[in-house]
């Protein structure tokens, strides 16, 4: 015989209250979920395009010391790290190329990723060093070709990074600009957006830490210390930045 319900139970203010509604167990609720169904090949395609298509691309510039001092084994292995570096560039970067010694020269004007990486790799990898280090000039000329291209971006309504990548090891023997100007009339400095980052690889034990170390802080860049046995781990830290 089935026994009968009682009266509501009371509480202890005296109003009743009905029995509570047994809870399912976390089973039975587990079942009713159903589970996650796998994208399609075609979804999942366009998820990643859609995510490629909103990664803020960058702009760089790489500033490469081929003064005397980096003959040898510096040049070489310096020039193979960059060419790697170029090789993980998003093809949708831009990417222009300095070289500097007495003088700075343009090894590569700034293009897509898609357009120049090939050929810029294989005229990095072509560079010879010789001649003394004009560091500074060489940095005032990147500055001035990321502003080139940032006011363009910028009415187009583009949303860039902006970053130069400095490789150097030694102090700027040149004299062309001192470094009173660099700091004072070629950098941007403060927050980020305002101008490019510099991101400064310290190629071994002679280079300029004070200098670079300066020209990281006052752009909100890194410096990284290198020898030629981890140039590489400072190139791959670089582009995880970018």
């Amino acid at each position: 015989m089935t026994p009968k319900a009682g009266p509501p139970k009371a509480t202890p203010n005296g109003a009743a209250c009905a029995l509570a509604t047994p809870i399912p167990s976390i089973r039975a609720r587990a079942a009713t979920v159903p589970d996650f169904a796998i994208p399609s090949p075609e979804v999942s395609e366009a998820i990643i395009d859609q995510f490629m298509a909103t990664k803020r691309k960058a702009t760089v510039i790489l500033v490469l010391d081929v003064s005397g001092s980096m003959q040898g084994e510096p040049i070489n292995t310096a020039t193979r790290a960059t060419a790697a570096f170029l090789d993980r560039l998003d093809p949708r970067d831009r990417v222009g190329v300095l070289m500097f010694s007495d003088k700075v020269n343009e090894v590569s004007a700034v293009q897509e990723v898609s357009v120049i990486g090939e050929r810029a790799q294989s005229q990095v990898l072509g560079l010879i060093a010789d001649g003394g280090t004009n560091m500074n000039g060489a940095v005032c000329r990147a500055t001035e070709i990321i502003d080139e291209q940032m006011q363009p971006d910028r009415e187009a309504g583009e949303n860039r990074l902006y970053g130069i990548v400095l490789l150097s090891d030694g102090e700027d023997t040149a004299g062309e600009v001192s470094e009173t100007r660099m700091f004072q009339t070629c950098l941007r400095t403060g927050t980020e957006g305002e101008g490019a980052r510099v991101f400064a690889i310290a190629f071994g034990n002679g280079a300029d830490q004070e200098v670079l170390q300066r020209l990281t802080q006052e752009t909100q860049g890194t410096l990284f210390t290198a020898t030629p046995a981890s140039i590489d781990a400072a190139y791959l830290k670089i582009s995880a930045e970018q």
